[in-house]
């Protein structure tokens, strides 16, 4: 006897309320609930009013082979295991012409997937819905085949015509990024996919962070001009003075998207990141000891300067 035979008779006979049945895989509950299916139909419940709900296709075509398979199986008048401790002979002689027409309407009953029971609900609630009636489920390979399928066309049909000289996004990035271009759109297509109302984040141009910026790498020169014997903060500068000529006024007017994108590549410099738009952190204070002494130069490099504004200023500018 199953030490859980008391609760797995409550499933098949406690018709009149709603269980949770948990249990490990391979543990008979696909059984279970097939028994309980037949029970219903034992007692009178017509198949058109039963719903036998799954998550696979797969799930679905063995619960619905089991149900008929017990419920044959009972017909001829013999018993199954899993029934065994709710059915008995009696009972069985009882009802045997009940189950035989509930057999003979098998067809009426609902044995599927979630999906596909969604499905049967729109394809008859479809002027409430304001679905297309013929609109059919797929599953996640077939959806995402199809996706490909999708965004691979409309690449291919912009890429195609539309790579006049102008502003079209995709005409952009193919010149800038040929190699990439199939890449990002496929993820651009796969994020909005995921996120329908995701969009771009607004941008107060008005801000001006590309004269902020260029006015603290000025403002650093002019405070560096006083201490000229450390020269890797000087090299450190004229890497920002490269960047500060690049950007210079280039938010006076809305820029375009292309403009953006160069925007969005500047010159590389020794000081930046590998692959980055952020810099290594200095390590000047051994050279500016040996310029201004242990006393003072520790002063000179410490990150309370008011031009050490510069890089916090150019971080954020690239945010």
């Amino acid at each position: 006897m199953l030490s859980d035979a008391v609760e797995r008779n409550r499933v098949l006979t406690e018709l009149d309320r709603t269980l949770l049945v948990e249990a490990a895989a391979g543990t008979g509950k696909t059984s279970l609930i097939a028994g309980r299916v037949v029970m219903l139909m034992l007692n009178g419940v017509p198949p058109r009013a039963i719903a036998a709900i799954t998550f696979t296709e797969l799930a679905a075509s063995e619960l619905s082979l089991r149900i008929r398979e017990y419920a044959t199986q009972l017909v001829t008048g013999d018993i199954p295991n899993v029934l065994r401790g709710a059915v008995s002979p009696e009972l069985l002689n009882e009802k045997r012409d009940v189950l035989s027409s509930a057999i003979g309407a098998f067809d009426e009953m609902t044995a599927c997937t979630i999906h596909a029971f969604c499905q049967q609900i729109i394809m008859a609630h479809a002027v409430e819905t304001g679905l297309d009636p013929g609109s059919q489920m797929m599953d996640a390979p077939t959806a995402d085949t199809m996706f490909e399928s999708v965004i691979s066309g409309w690449l291919f049909d912009r890429l195609s015509h539309g790579m006049q000289e102008g502003e079209d996004p995709v005409a952009v990035l193919s010149k800038f990024e040929p190699l990439k271009v199939v890449k990002d759109s496929f993820d651009l297509a796969k994020l909005k996919l995921a996120h329908p109302v995701a969009g771009t984040v607004p941008v107060d141009l008005s801000l001006r962070r590309d004269i902020d910026f260029v006015e603290s790498v000025r403002a650093f020169r002019r405070w560096y001009a006083n201490y000229p014997k450390e020269r890797s903060t000087g090299a450190l500068i004229e890497e920002f003075e490269t960047l500060a000529e690049f950007y210079e006024n280039c938010f006076e007017t809305e820029p375009t998207f292309a403009r953006l994108w160069e925007l969005a590549d500047p010159p590389r410099t020794d000081s930046m990141k590998w692959n980055e738009f952020t810099f290594t952190e200095p390590r000047n204070l051994g050279r500016w000891k040996s310029a201004y002494g242990k006393d003072d130069g520790p002063v000179r490099d410490s990150p309370s300067r008011p031009t050490s504004i510069s890089v916090p200023v150019w971080t954020g500018f690239l945010i």
